[in-house]
């Protein structure tokens, strides 16, 4: 029995750790997202998931947070494309 209950608390930790790991990958991705697209290309489930992150209490002191409040103290708000011929979308009928 006692095999049995090492096995379980071995995956049980690996499961945690692999947890923890892809939270930050997460992280990492949200904060690329925003940083290459200024906050204007998230779609809505991906903003939704960032503010349940956010909310969540446990979160409170997550390094991710303090990098997004420096990240909007230092940045400036986007202005509008000037050049039509920039890298703006065109539609066609």
């Amino acid at each position: 029995m006692p095999r049995t209950t090492s096995t379980l608390l071995e995956k049980i930790s690996q499961s945690e750790a692999k947890i923890k790991q892809l939270k930050d990958q997460r992280n990492k991705e949200l904060l690329n997202i925003i940083v290459k697209y200024n906050a204007l290309g998230i779609d809505d489930s991906l903003l939704a998931g960032f503010f349940i992150f956010v909310l969540n209490p446990q979160n409170k002191n997550d390094p991710i947070l303090k990098q997004f409040k420096e990240l909007a103290v230092t940045s400036k708000t986007p202005s509008r494309l000037k050049n039509k011929n920039s890298k703006a979308i065109k539609t066609t009928n």
